[in-house]
């Protein structure tokens, strides 16, 4: 079976999730599994998403075939939760560009759109572009912003870079972040560390975002051979790092004790655990001793682990598109 998934985005109060299907988005929390809001008949398709305030704000782009809203154009929607049943068109936001939408992220204030070779920064109660930062040609187009929303990473100007940009003066910094083209950024929830990882998934670096001059403290090493990772994670007390590579395996880091270095340490993965399948996984770390993986394919699992050494000790899987269809009937 083929699933409807096109996109899932999970939202910054590391609470709920929001999944993109053709023409329809649903937002479920995870802890415990509930279906919190499902929107349809938009009259155009809906391609990728990035939220911000839990899913207050949501930004979607559309998919390439769409003639009405395609991976150019871009609109927000605000769903104050007070309003939410009250607001029949909460559209706050439309932009068509010249070039396709890679991906993006939002703020309560500023959408930051990424291309093929630039970032563009836009206000989005104003509809105006504030700025627009070159980049070196990345398909990944690596873009994340921080918890408090002051700092944005993105790609930089070769490919092995990071640019990092304040968001209040919007200056720019480079850092240097891998040997291959810069594929995937992540900062932690609690802010101080920034993760950067390539397309060739074999090193994760760790930066100290608090630190003057953004310290390295660490290089993970996944594998030696090539492998696309497709998710990362730091534990909610940035003890530990996760990541979900493509051959379906959790690695788990011990961060501890790592402070910045001219020349950080090589370090392999202190735990390992197979989630059993390969479908695109994102993970979410909610707990110091629980972790969410999501999967493209429809399925959630809620991993128990000894917050200690990361050692698994219980699993549950929910078939969260099958709950989330049946409830979704049940409302109707």
């Amino acid at each position: 079976m083929i699933s409807p998934l096109r996109f899932i985005f999970i939202n910054d109060d590391q609470e709920t999730v929001t999944c993109i299907l053709p023409t329809q988005y649903t937002i479920f929390s995870v802890n415990p599994f509930s279906l919190k809001y499902s929107k349809d008949n938009f009259g155009f398709s809906l391609g990728s998403a990035a939220t911000c305030l839990g899913y207050r704000f949501l930004a979607f782009s559309g998919l390439p075939a769409d003639p009405e809203f395609d991976t150019r154009q871009v609109c927000i929607f605000d769903h104050d939760k007070k309003d939410l049943k009250e607001k029949e068109n909460p559209i706050i936001f439309r932009q068509k560009y010249e070039m396709h939408i890679l991906s993006m992220r939002i703020t309560p204030e500023l959408l930051i759109v990424a291309f093929h070779q630039h970032i563009e920064i836009w206000d989005i109660k104003s509809n105006q572009p504030l700025q627009q930062l070159p980049t070196a040609l990345n398909v990944h187009a690596p873009c994340d912003i921080t918890s408090d929303y002051k700092l944005l990473a993105v790609a930089g100007g070769d490919i092995y870079s990071v640019s990092l940009c304040l968001l209040d003066d919007r200056k720019a910094r480079s850092l240097r972040a891998a040997d291959d083209t810069v594929s995937l950024v992540k900062f932690s929830h609690k802010p101080g560390l920034l993760a950067a990882t390539s397309a060739d998934g074999k090193i994760v670096r760790v930066f100290e975002t608090s630190s003057p001059n953004f310290g390295c403290i660490g290089k993970f090493k996944r594998g030696n051979t090539a492998s696309v990772i497709h998710s990362i994670d730091f534990s909610p007390n940035n003890n530990f790092l996760v990541i979900v590579s493509q051959n379906g395996t959790l690695h788990f880091f011990d961060l501890r004790n790592k402070p910045p270095s001219a020349s950080p340490p090589t370090v392999r993965s202190s735990h390992k655990i197979s989630l059993g399948q390969q479908a695109i996984s994102y993970i979410l770390w909610q707990t110091p001793s629980q972790i969410i993986v999501l999967t493209m394919d429809g399925q959630m699992m809620c991993i128990s682990i000894d917050e200690n050494n990361c050692h698994e000790v219980g699993r549950e899987h929910i078939l969260f598109m099958r709950r989330l269809c049946d409830d979704i009937v049940v409302q109707a």
